[in-house]
């Protein structure tokens, strides 16, 4: 998996963990920013379900293209197969296969730099551009502006329901609003 990459082999960090070790992990990272100040800086993370029969060859071209910079010094690039047996929530969107692979690029700028998170929000649009064009789909936290055209995209066959349980358990469109799903 790893051939073909480049890297600083003697400035490198590498540990196998369990997913339980990895949970801990994240949480005792996010107690380090913050007390460091730096938790509140812009945090524009993309979250993306691969589909598995090309999530390979997905991911490997999204990461040969990245910068240097492209999560940050504290960030962290995230690829791990799911069976979709395992979800059972009715509106979370997967691709149409037995297994998918979560894609998440952690990104953590270094500073509270406006610029720098904003041509991270735009490569987020790009690369998800790219991730839907090859059937993936987004978890809809990531960081970027969807229209209600793309939203509608996103749920598809699910859009009418969604669209129903919205009307009927949150008429005042008072949670979420900045997502512009309607």
């Amino acid at each position: 998996m790893l051939s073909g990459l480049s890297d600083d082999r003697g400035a490198a960090v590498i540990a196998d963990l369990t997913y339980r070790e990895d949970a801990f992990a994240f949480g005792k990272f996010e107690n380090l920013l913050r007390s460091k100040g730096q938790w509140s800086n812009p945090q524009p993370w993309l979250l993306t379900f691969l589909r598995g029969s090309n999530a390979e060859r997905v991911a490997g071209d999204i990461l040969a293209g990245l910068k240097g910079d492209a999560v940050g010094p504290f960030g962290r690039i995230t690829l791990y197969p799911l069976l979709t047996s395992a979800f059972h929530t009715p509106l979370v969107r997967l691709p149409k296969e037995d297994m998918v692979f979560v894609f998440n690029l952690i990104r953590i700028p270094a500073s509270n730099d406006a610029a720098a998170a904003e041509r991270m929000v735009a490569d987020n649009r790009r690369l998800y551009d790219r991730i839907r064009e090859a059937g993936g789909v987004q978890y809809p936290v990531s960081a970027f502006a969807m229209s209600p055209g793309d939203w509608e995209v996103h749920f598809g066959p699910s859009w009418l329901q969604f669209r129903e349980a919205k009307r009927r358990h949150d008429p005042g469109h008072l949670l979420a609003p900045g997502y512009n799903i309607f």
